[in-house]
């Protein structure tokens, strides 16, 4: 065997069994990648889903303690609840969401006897 017959044969043995290890460790790593990015996404998800729920109760019950919606509070409360159902959400809030939406968008008058 000469020279050039080693190395085309080491060659070879490199190409036959180095790498398709590569491919394989690199292909798994992005498949790793790519569960913990969905989980992270889940993860993430569930929270904001948790803080608009939280945010969406407390302006309820600020408002019916009020009496009153103003108008900029309702089209808050509306864009944050259509959030709030695109990640699942629409549990007890959509209750919440009719009440505020019943609320006058004006503060009542205030009696004077």
């Amino acid at each position: 065997m000469n020279l050039s017959e080693i190395i085309s044969e080491i060659i070879g043995l490199i190409v036959k069994w180095f790498v398709p290890v590569i491919c394989g460790a690199v292909f798994g790593a992005g498949v790793t990648l790519i569960k913990n990015a969905r989980k992270r996404d889940k993860a993430l998800e569930a929270g904001i889903q948790c803080l608009l729920r939280a945010e969406l109760i407390r302006m309820h019950k600020e408002y019916k303690r009020k009496g009153y919606c103003p108008i900029y509070a309702r089209e808050s409360f509306i864009k944050m609840y259509a959030a709030y159902a695109g990640l699942g959400g629409n549990d007890v809030v959509t209750d919440l969401k009719k009440d505020v939406l019943e609320l006058p968008t004006e503060e009542p008058a205030q009696k004077t006897e």
